[in-house]
């Protein structure tokens, strides 16, 4: 009798949204993310676009979705009845959700591992092999490091504990450390381990993103915040919500430099310009 009672109250759920999506109403939307203007910024920024269908409501007995902000929002959102979209979250977490059933989707926090060679490339247009440490996050982008000309030699590592010394063996054997995203192997515990031993073997640090630039990485590509703007925006345009989510994706990225590192490895000013042009042209 309880699994029947459920099976009617879904019904007469997804009946309710059928009808609403095709109220030609606008979507009432909470938005959920760190207090701050940052989070302001954001919705204001939606509210904005002319092509978006949306009413952002702080009721959350208004909303019939969720947009969460940031890793914490996200995990937040996910405890409620609603759908929910996350923006510039990590896609270990984004995975994890969906493999437990929630109804969700989001904005990943990572570019493409195309995205951090291109910069790669252009940062450092003599470098020819590249060393990729890979730990249980992003062992699976093993098959995306394909760029000729570049050469890659690849580690992968089960924790921590042997990043020292796979360091050790890898950076003198090469010309540039790629670090693409696994909280496993780069976080602040480990950051200091990394930047210090890629100093030692003045062998610069490409990646993860623009965190590890301000501590020491020379480079990374990340998403921009225009697009995360434009990537939400187009969850939000998704013809089947609030009861159909669109799937996951990427925002266009840019780049950071930090040129304090850049002038300690002698690189010769790179066209910024010119490679964020083409980071934002990607399709």
């Amino acid at each position: 009798m309880m699994a029947q009672g459920r099976k009617a109250w879904l019904a007469v759920l997804f009946a309710c949204v059928a009808c609403y999506s095709h109220a030609g109403e606008p979507l009432p939307v909470q938005v959920l993310g760190p207090d701050g203007g940052a989070t302001e910024n954001f919705r204001s920024a939606l509210a904005a676009r002319a092509d978006l269908s949306v009413s952002f409501v702080s009721d959350p007995d208004q909303a019939r979705l969720i947009l969460a902000l940031g890793e914490t929002a996200f995990a937040q959102a996910n405890k409620t009845r609603l759908p929910v979209i996350g923006v510039h979250i990590p896609r270990q977490v984004v995975t994890a959700a969906r493999e437990d059933g929630c109804l969700c989707t989001a904005v990943y926090r990572e570019v493409p591992v195309a995205d951090q060679l291109r910069v790669l490339r252009g940062v450092l247009p003599g470098a020819r092999k590249v060393g990729v440490l890979l730990g249980p996050e992003s062992v699976r982008l093993r098959e995306q490091l394909e760029f000729p000309p570049l050469l890659f030699e690849i580690r992968v590592l089960k924790d921590a504990d042997e990043l020292a010394a796979s360091l050790g063996e890898l950076l003198p054997r090469v010309d540039v450390l790629l670090a693409l995203p696994d909280a496993t192997l780069y976080n602040p515990d480990t950051a200091r381990l990394l930047l210090l031993a890629s100093y030692r073997q003045t062998t610069p640090v490409i990646g993860p993103d623009e965190q590890f630039v301000r501590a020491g990485s020379l480079a990374a590509a990340h998403p921009s915040p225009e697009g995360l703007i434009e990537a939400a925006a187009m969850l939000l345009q998704y013809a089947g919500l609030p009861g159909q989510l669109p799937p996951p994706g990427y925002a266009r990225a840019t780049i950071s430099v930090n040129n304090r590192v850049a002038r300690s490895y002698g690189v010769i000013a790179p066209d910024i310009e010119a490679i964020r042009q083409g980071l934002e042209a990607r399709e």
